[in-house]
């Protein structure tokens, strides 16, 4: 787990912290967890979490005789030796005379979250998050990506379901193909804390040959990111390549440049990716629109907003 801010682990005091957690539901002490020390980590740090199954308890484990064990890790980060009595969390209160982890069943289905825990007399986790402008300032997501599950070392398809519960200030998931961000063909999971840019109120847009203006909106202060794509064409039926396609998005908005210091970005043949900060107003104007060498193939030139 990732943790900005105050929460049952601990306070992370302004800055980012992780944490290896196993939740489970106790029938008399409600949702109860087991949790290692929380670890600093910088802005910036890319972080590789693991959960791995490492077999199953034999006969001298008595109760526990066929419980499944797993590891959860973050690559190139301590987070503490392997605790048999790992502190413990009751609720919103910690207990740390430590817990025994019950018997552990099958663990089939993968979760990505973004959790908040919000000022009350009940959490106690002062100041919490009360307000948009509670959230980490300057970035409205985590990006999960290269997410990959493997079953005996071989990768598996698996098709990620977004779900949003309980959104005050825009919360709400993305998940996209493995073409952003991604090395190893998984899939990109975006957490976001605040509305996620939108490009003409949709994510993606397909471009036309004519010079289109589109209004990019977001949450003011934030980054915001842009995809833009020109693919080349091909036969329809998989055949080979018969023109070129450039896309081009230029900012209208005075004043605003990409991060770069330009107003205009193109990408032939290929994907270009760039990004700015959004202004007070939460919104700029961009002009897009593509050229195209070839006809009659299949075609693709599109920009998207993340």
């Amino acid at each position: 787990m990732l943790q900005w801010g105050n929460g049952p682990a601990g306070n992370t005091n302004g800055s980012w912290a992780v944490a290896n957690w196993y939740v489970w539901a106790n029938e008399e002490l409600g949702v109860t967890a087991a949790v290692t020390p929380l670890v600093n980590v910088f802005t910036g740090t890319i972080l590789e979490g693991i959960l791995t199954y490492t077999g199953q308890e034999g006969a001298s484990a008595g109760a526990y005789e066929g419980s499944y064990n797993y590891t959860s890790s973050f690559t190139n980060l301590t987070t503490g030796k392997a605790l048999n009595n790992p502190p413990g969390i009751i609720g919103d209160e910690v207990v740390n005379d430590g817990f025994v982890i019950p018997f552990v069943y099958p663990q089939n289905t993968a979760y990505v979250a973004l959790e908040t825990w919000t000022t009350s007399a009940s959490s106690g986790y002062n100041p919490g998050i009360t307000k948009a402008a509670d959230y980490p300032a300057g970035q409205s997501y985590v990006d999960m990506y290269n997410m990959v599950v493997n079953v005996g070392g071989t990768p598996q398809s698996e098709g990620w379901t977004a779900e949003n519960i309980n959104t005050p200030y825009g919360e709400n998931t993305q998940t996209t193909p493995g073409y952003i961000n991604s090395t190893n063909g998984g899939s990109v999971v975006y957490l976001y804390w605040h509305p996620a840019p939108t490009i003409d109120g949709l994510s993606n847009i397909n471009l036309t040959t004519t010079n289109t203006s589109y209004t990019v909106s977001g949450y003011p202060g934030n980054s915001v990111n842009i995809m833009i794509e020109g693919g080349d064409i091909k036969i329809r039926g998989g055949g080979g390549e018969i023109g070129t396609t450039t896309s081009t998005m230029t900012i209208t908005t005075p004043g605003m440049t990409f991060s770069n210091g330009s107003t205009t970005v193109s990408a032939t043949n290929g994907i270009k990716y760039v990004s700015t900060t959004m202004p007070a107003s939460g919104s700029f104007t961009v002009n897009a629109s593509y050229t195209t060498t070839g006809s009659g193939g299949t075609l693709i030139a599109q920009t998207h907003a993340y």
